[in-house]
């Protein structure tokens, strides 16, 4: 009957989280990311035998190996129906995705013990909505936290069990060193992970996982690792030295420390900090500060208990990724930062959630769970010091102007995309999430089923900014990008086959790569004037300087190097 009713519950969990996620999507025209898209698709691009060298140049390095797993065969079988080959890429990363609820429920259930079956499968599902990166964005950020919680998870069960310890050190070590394939800066949850070992042997006098096969496996596997991707980079983009890659996260760095003072550098760094804070904060609905702060309570107050002892070290791995990560964004963002201070602009790196999220929203599970426990005067302390950060970002960070559509947060916004709860300005977002977690907190102290509800009313709450996030931003990304190309795919387009095809565009360039992902787009400015090409364009104001144009419609125009190749891609339109 356990084992049915278990069933039961994981069935449930995972459906509650994938099938919201499928209709969603389906809504979704065309590529959400653009430029993100491309850099995230490279490798399983070039896998699939398809040359994109003139446009992933301008791209990022974003790692592969999820990427290559799971995309380059979908691109390969359905490269000549993007719709579909990007609602099956959608659909894999929702079953990541939808996937952390059903882990979450198995390790509060089974490993730490919270004997709630209906907490345990609420809190999964509400900790899988709960992410910046939707599933209609090809990010490794998308499908991060399962591996996160895939850690948890395996830790937990070499505390509980001294069985299969080798074989679940080398998961470990597998899961660690995927993860550097996936993204540069998984490089925090390998060190993360190795200051929980050792911590472990200093405290329990004993190794939490086999040290030889976990040395070694990391050892050699990051070795590897590395070898890899220098030779996937210079095989794909040419060069090492990438965005995102660890050769260009170093210059930015070393760039970084070398211009300014050290007072500068350190105020934009506590700047940073407390703007992502904050903002990790808001997005949870506060949720994310109880966990943090619970942590502390957890460690202080729990140490020896045998029965935590799994959840104890969950909470160290966490803590340190957390403060890892909030670090590394500091340094990261920091020139960009202090010249935006200087000069009056804007950083995305005050409120910028997708780096930060994934390392710390776990966290907001014991948020979840200690909610209950807040009694009235820790719930005035909590209340006190929200708006004690409030004041200071809203008057330090948040009166910066914003011009920059990445800032979820800013105060004062201007444009036309709308962003999280609300476009208003940051004290209105304050007061949402407040309310938010204070009808949380009431009905939660109640008793009898009222837990259950209070879960359901922070699980509503958690898909309303999940589907608003998409709604109000993803949807939009992909609208345009299917806008930008929207003339062209009325035409008889098997004429990109045949002929050089330019593009001097970013968003159409970014949007004909990956709407046609067979035909091999080359950014303008490589133009050398070479015969037999065309040139997709928005720009309608060049039709008065030449008559080799075709009109497409109001905003999209194709032009051409020469009078043959003109009259031969007109033939091919009209058949």
């Amino acid at each position: 009957m356990g084992k049915r009713k278990n069933t039961y519950y994981v069935l449930v969990c995972f459906l509650v989280c994938f099938i919201p996620r499928i209709i969603i999507n389906l809504g979704i025209k065309a590529s959400t990311g653009g430029h993100d898209d491309l850099g995230f698709l490279a490798v399983p691009s070039y896998l699939a035998g398809y040359d994109w060298s003139g446009v992933i140049k301008h791209t990022s390095y974003y790692g592969f190996g999820f990427s290559v797993l799971f995309m380059t065969p979908i691109i390969r079988l359905f490269g000549n129906t993007p719709f579909l080959m990007f609602q099956i890429m959608w659909a894999i990363v929702a079953a990541f995705q939808s996937l952390v609820a059903v882990i979450v429920y198995y390790i509060a259930y089974n490993l730490f013990e919270y004997k709630d079956r209906n907490f345990c499968a609420l809190a999964g599902i509400i900790m899988s909505y709960l992410t910046f990166c939707s599933s209609c964005r090809l990010e490794n950020d998308s499908v991060m936290p399962l591996f996160i919680w895939g850690i948890i998870l395996i830790m937990s069960l070499l505390i509980k069990s001294d069985e299969h310890r080798i074989a679940r050190t080398l998961c470990l070590d597998l899961m660690v060193v995927f993860l550097q394939l996936m993204h540069t800066r998984s490089v925090i949850i390998w060190i993360a992970l190795s200051i929980v070992v050792i911590i472990y042997r200093i405290v329990e006098k004993r190794w939490l996982v086999c040290p030889k096969t976990y040395l070694a496996g990391m050892v050699i596997g990051t070795y590897l690792i590395k070898k890899l991707v220098s030779y996937v980079q210079t095989a794909v983009w040419g060069t090492t030295d990438l965005a995102n890659s660890s050769t260009g996260l170093k210059n930015q760095l070393i760039t970084g420390a070398k211009s300014g003072s050290i007072i500068d550098y350190i105020k934009s760094f506590v700047f940073l900090c407390f703007g992502e804070l904050f903002t990790i904060i808001q997005f949870s609905n506060i949720i994310f500060a109880v966990g943090l702060v619970s942590i502390l309570f957890f460690l202080f107050n729990r140490v020896k208990r045998e029965d935590k002892k799994a959840e104890f070290y969950s909470l160290i791995f966490l803590l340190i990724l957390f403060m890892g990560m909030l670090a590394a964004s500091g340094l990261y963002w920091n020139e960009d930062a202090r010249n935006a201070m200087m000069s009056g602009e804007f950083s995305k790196g005050f409120f910028y959630l997708r780096y930060i999220s994934t390392f710390a929203i776990p966290i907001a599970f014991w948020g979840i769970a200690c909610t209950r426990d807040i009694n009235m005067k820790q719930m005035a302390i909590i209340v006190f010091l929200y708006m004690l950060l409030c004041q200071f970002v809203i008057s330090n960070i948040g009166a910066l102007p914003n011009q920059d559509l990445w800032a979820t947060f800013a105060s004062k916004y201007k444009g036309n995309f709308k962003s999280m709860l609300t476009q208003n300005d940051l004290s209105i977002v304050s007061i949402v999430s407040l309310s938010v977690f204070f009808f949380f907190w009431l009905l939660n102290r109640k008793k009898g089923k009222w837990r259950t509800v209070s879960m359901v009313f922070l699980l509503v709450m958690t898909f309303y900014n999940y589907t608003y996030q998409i709604q109000n931003g993803a949807k939009m990304w992909g609208q345009s990008v299917y806008n930008s190309v929207d003339g062209l795919r009325t035409l008889n387009t098997a004429f990109l086959d045949d002929f050089n095809v330019y593009c001097n565009d970013d968003i159409q360039k970014y949007a004909l790569q990956l709407c046609y992902p067979k035909i091999a787009v080359k950014d303008y400015e490589d133009y050398e004037g070479e015969k037999n090409s065309v040139l997709i364009s928005r720009d309608t104001d060049g039709i008065k300087k030449t008559d080799l144009y075709y009109v497409i419609c109001d905003d999209e125009v194709i032009y051409f190097s020469d009078a043959k190749t003109k009259k031969s891609v007109l033939e091919q339109i009209k058949k």
